[in-house]
């Protein structure tokens, strides 16, 4: 009887010592998920501050690119007009040396 109550003793010690180094792993366990879960939030701020960068960064190129726009079209409207003035200055002047030569 002393052996089955000492074996029922060492039963019981390694189902202690079991449930104490799975309690030790479970811990283990949920300490890493929750670094998971704090890299999984940090991450998610890094990458939201990252898409509100780049969303900026492309209204800023956008409006960049509007305004180059604006740009080129009042050049290309201020080049018309000269060109138009000077054909006018062009037309001009060879009236005056039509006049001229009819003198």
């Amino acid at each position: 009887m002393t052996t089955d109550n000492n074996q029922v003793n060492n039963q019981d010690q390694d189902v202690d010592a079991l449930n104490t180094e799975l309690n030790v792993l479970i811990n283990k366990a949920q300490k890493i998920n929750q670094e998971i879960a704090d890299i999984n939030n940090e991450t998610n701020q890094v990458v939201d501050a990252i898409e509100m960068e780049v969303d900026q960064s492309i209204k800023n190129i956008e409006r960049s690119v509007s305004e180059l726009d604006q740009i080129e079209k009042e050049t290309e409207d201020e080049l018309n007009k000269l060109m138009l003035q000077h054909a006018k200055d062009l037309a001009d002047y060879s009236d005056e040396d039509e006049i001229k030569s009819e003198d």
